[in-house]
């Protein structure tokens, strides 16, 4: 598979992504609000089957987001970094972090996503479509 390469902190977790990504979004829930530390979360989206692991067995913490959908956050059982957050449908989507990526500098927001929970110190990205 060649691609786009990436991992945890540790490196103990590593994939590969095949293909560009559907989407890049800045995701400004409260669950991303949390999982980052306070920024939004920065995610390329892309189809499931797309997301390899090529090294380890990444955890998965499964939850309901706002929107009601069930949403399983995957990360690293020894450093903790996330890796993936997946959407168990028939057509399933999977958020990427940008951070996690080897080369995250083609990153370029298409979309602010859940700007109505934004905390007043957050900017949307410029030229990037909002949604509330």
């Amino acid at each position: 598979m060649s691609g786009h390469p990436g991992g945890c902190l540790c490196g103990r977790v590593r994939f590969e992504l095949e293909g560009p990504p559907l989407a890049q979004t800045a995701c400004f829930c409260r669950d991303c609000q949390r999982a980052t530390g306070g920024s939004p979360g920065l995610y390329w989206v892309v189809q499931g089957p797309n997301l390899r692991f090529t090294e380890g067995e990444p955890a998965t913490f499964w939850s309901q987001a706002d929107s009601g959908a069930l949403v399983g956050r995957r990360f690293c059982r020894v450093c903790g970094a996330p890796v993936s957050t997946i959407y168990p449908y028939d057509d399933p989507l999977c958020l990427v972090p940008v951070g996690s990526l080897d080369d995250p500098s083609a990153f370029a927001p298409q979309a602010n996503l859940w700007m109505r929970s934004a905390q007043p110190w957050h900017c949307a990205h410029p030229g990037a479509l909002v949604c509330s």
